[in-house]
């Protein structure tokens, strides 16, 4: 019994241990299960996300690709070794090809035609293996067999490892731009072209137009002194007006064309404002022509000082402006204001009013005043000449010395126009006139020391004669060699240097001096020169010379320079001599003649009997070398001999040879090049009989001066 007992109880512990171990395993059972059921769900969930996702991407590569080919942007991948991998539609469309004529083909071969473009390709490819970007230009062969211009964009492709695999390319056509650069930059050269045998037009017009409007303007003077009667005064006063007119045009045109050619530039020295305000008041007056027209000035009292700036270009505004009033005012006044806006030390800002009580301009048409060619249209009976660019070129003259100009303006009330500009500071003013030395003053130079260095025998004798009078010490030299010899062993205050000599020009001899030891490495050196070019003063002043004088140059000119440089003591000593024009019949320029030498008749004989005796017989050198087509000695010839025109007021011939010293720089035109060298020769053969007449009443000028 007991061990039926113990069996029992083994069995029950037995059926107990199953029973917990069913429990347990029903419970993980459920674990498992329930784990299963969260996995499931959880895989369906992330499947539906990937598949989300995947359509996203999808659709946001059918975005940009459609982007990118609404672009009109061409695609193309290729691997490492250019072979291409896909090739879009874009691309295809672009170069004329289907995608299965390019996978699998090399991309060099297939659109590259130049070994340059093959580099190109090179270098990129280069630079995409190291993981860099780049965009460039090439031009592709097309399908068809033509070129075409791309701008590509490229990038590395990288691979599930990180290494770069390939390269995608972004293709853009702008064959059409290139096409509009090129005619871009033809029509540029078009226009610069233009604009060369522009200035070449207006330089010849000048040369054609102004020596026949010259002798109507002189003969128009000569016969109003022969007492003409009412009726003819009538018809000479139209000729005048008329004439003047037509100059005026000329010289508008021309001057117009300077600034926009960038030949004019500003020019710096010191002068006296309230002298210039005072001459052009007298300008002024003698064009009021019997109007009921006050003209004065008010100058600021504060003003005490010269100023330092370009005299000749605020001389062309302020007398265009007041021009201007003059014209458009039939009575009333005109004024000058002249005002001090600020001022420092060292430099004064100064305010130029223009008033007039004119007919003024309406509402909204101010600024059309200063546009070339326009004026403002009148609905009045008064018509008014004029080319339309007196304004406009004082607006760029205003501008090219960093300057502004304004207008305010009422209909039939008036104009004012203020210009404002900037000076330095000069000395003081004085009271006398301007350093005019052949007629008011007569300098003390302290005996210093210039070396004249000039070629032309009448060049050398005028200036020589110059310093002479104003009491300076003077060595001579004919070359640039000759002159590099003497700055070696003497010291010289000044030195005055020819640009174009024989043997050694004048750049070569300045270059020569300013390097090697000798006393005048420092020396202020003068660039003498026939070429008002501003090319030719810069090319001075580069290479090391101090200032440039233009030839032929009036003595005032020379005298400034040496007042400037040299620092003398002024003595003011007036002259009663007054030059006597009437001894210079045309075809020479009286006013030239008293410009260059004022009362100084000895000078003027001697300068006359030396291009006589020196001077004319030179020019029968131009037939022989024209004949033998030597024009390089044409053009060395007529740059030497032109100033020596000037000396004797031979205006007209000069510019002739000046144009012949043009045309022989480029001798394209050789049968006008010798009509124009036989119509120098004419011009001097009617001359001359007229230049020895001049010689001897100035020698007997000279020696009634010098009895007096």
């Amino acid at each position: 019994m007991k061990e039926i007992d113990l069996l029992k109880k083994k069995i029950a512990r037995e059926k107990s241990a199953r029973k917990a171990a069913e429990r347990i395993l029903e419970e993980r059972a459920l674990q498992l299960y329930e784990s299963n059921e969260k996995l499931r769900k959880l895989n369906i969930e992330l499947e539906i996300k990937v598949e989300k996702r995947a359509k996203q991407l999808i659709k946001s590569e059918e975005k940009y690709r459609g982007i990118i080919e609404n672009m009109e942007l061409g695609l193309l991948e290729v691997d490492n070794d250019q072979m291409i991998i896909k090739a879009y539609k874009w691309f295809c469309d672009m170069t004329g090809y289907r995608e299965d004529e390019l996978i699998g083909k090399n991309a060099q071969t297939v659109f590259l035609s130049k070994t340059r473009h093959h580099t190109i390709i090179s270098q990129e490819q280069t630079k995409r293996i190291k993981g860099q970007a780049g965009v460039y230009e090439i031009q592709i062969k097309h399908k068809q067999g033509h070129l075409i211009w791309v701008m590509i964009s490229g990038c590395p492709v990288y691979d599930a490892d990180g290494n770069v695999c390939g390269s995608m390319g972004i293709h853009y056509d702008i064959t059409r731009q290139k096409k509009l650069q090129k005619a871009l930059l033809e029509a540029k050269k078009v226009a610069e072209n233009a604009q060369k045998a522009e200035q070449l037009f207006l330089a010849k017009m000048s040369h054609e137009i102004r020596t026949p409007l010259n002798a109507i303007i002189g003969m128009t003077h000569l016969l109003n002194a022969t007492k003409p009667s009412e009726e003819q005064k009538d018809y000479l006063k139209i000729l005048r007006d008329s004439s003047g007119i037509l100059k005026l045009l000329i010289s508008d045109i021309l001057d117009f064309s300077k600034i926009q050619a960038g030949e004019l530039e500003v020019q710096k020295s010191e002068f006296n404002l309230s002298i210039l305000i005072s001459r052009l008041l007298k300008a002024v007056q003698s064009q009021i022509d019997g109007k009921d027209i006050k003209v004065k000035s008010n100058i600021d009292p504060n003003l005490k000082n010269l100023i330092i700036g370009d005299e000749l270009l605020l001389n062309q505004i302020l007398i265009n402006l007041l021009s201007n009033a003059v014209k458009f005012t039939k009575k009333g006044s005109i004024i000058l204001n002249v005002v001090i806006s600020s001022q420092s030390e060292s430099e004064i800002s100064v305010e130029f009013q223009i008033c007039d009580t004119g007919r003024g301009i309406e509402k909204g048409k101010t600024d059309l005043i200063f546009q070339k060619f326009k004026q403002v249209s009148s609905t009045d009976k008064d018509k008014y000449n004029g080319t339309g660019l007196g304004l406009a070129i004082t607006k760029q003259l205003v501008e090219l010395q960093n300057g502004t100009i304004e207008l305010t303006s009422k209909k039939n009330k008036g104009s004012t126009f203020s210009v404002f500009l900037n000076y330095e500071k000069g000395g003081l003013q004085t009271d006398e006139d301007d350093l005019i030395p052949n007629k008011y003053l007569e300098q003390k130079f302290n005996k210093q020391k210039i070396l004249v260095v000039e070629d032309n025998y009448m060049n050398r004798k005028y200036i020589l004669t110059l310093l002479s009078k104003w009491n300076l010490d003077y060595e001579v030299a004919v070359d640039g060699m000759e002159a590099i010899a003497i700055t070696k062993t003497k010291k010289f205050d000044l030195i005055f240097m020819d640009i174009s000599m024989p043997i050694l020009n004048g750049y070569e001899a300045t270059k020569k001096i300013r390097k090697i030891s000798n006393p005048n490495q420092e020396t202020t050196i003068i660039a003498l020169s026939a070429s008002a070019f501003v090319t030719k003063k810069e090319k001075a002043i580069s290479i090391g010379m101090t200032d440039f004088l233009c030839k032929p140059f009036d003595p005032q000119s020379l005298f400034r320079l040496l007042v400037q440089y040299l620092n003398p003591q002024i003595e003011n000593i007036s002259s009663e001599n007054k030059p006597q024009s009437n001894i210079f019949p045309l075809p020479i320029n009286a006013q030239q003649i008293e410009l260059l030498y004022g009362d100084n008749w000895s000078m003027a004989f001697e300068m006359f009997n030396i291009f006589l005796k020196n001077s004319l017989p030179s020019f029968e050198k131009f037939k022989r070398l024209a004949d033998s087509e030597n024009f390089v000695a044409v053009k060395n010839l007529a740059h030497k001999l032109a100033p020596n025109l000037a000396m004797v007021g031979l205006m007209k011939t000069q510019d002739r040879l000046l144009n012949l010293e043009s045309m022989a720089h480029q001798p394209t035109d050789k049968e006008g090049i010798r009509k124009l060298i036989d119509e120098i020769i004419n011009d001097l053969q009617l001359a001359k009989p007229i230049v020895e007449k001049c010689l001897i009443a100035l020698q007997e000028q000279s020696k009634l001066t010098q009895t007096t």
